[in-house]
């Protein structure tokens, strides 16, 4: 998998060497090309991480001015939901990172600037559907 960050979205490159023989038909014709999906998400600045997740999708996590953007997508790029949390008193949100927990939910962690110059740590849990809990 490789994440690109460019100027207005992040751009999400999936090889099928990543993913199993079975999920590599749905990507192109036998499966040998390099890139199975390309998609910009145009609404996160910043994207830092994406894991694949136990349904066979993905979720990626970024950062922009003072949220962090989160987006689920299916094994095939097409997005199944996006969010973009604010963090308050937050003047940036970068160096995000997301794992998914056993009950299905995500936990997101970041590095957060403060509107006072403060750099601090976020920490966060969600849900399925990338709500906060």
């Amino acid at each position: 998998m490789r994440l690109f960050s460019v100027l207005f979205g992040i751009w999400l490159l999936i090889s099928p060497s990543m993913v199993s023989s079975q999920e590599k038909n749905q990507f192109v014709d036998g499966g040998d090309a390099y890139v199975g999906f390309f998609k910009i998400f145009q609404n996160c600045r910043d994207g830092n991480s994406i894991i694949k997740i136990k349904d066979g999708g993905f979720v990626l996590a970024g950062g922009n001015l003072s949220s962090v953007y989160l987006a689920k997508t299916n094994i095939s790029g097409d997005l199944v939901w996006e969010k973009d949390l604010e963090v308050d008193n937050c003047r940036s949100v970068d160096r995000t990172r997301i794992l998914q927990t056993k009950d299905g939910g995500f936990i997101v962690s970041g590095h957060v600037r403060s509107w006072e110059d403060r750099e601090e740590c976020l920490l966060f849990r969600t849900d399925s559907d990338g709500n906060l809990l």
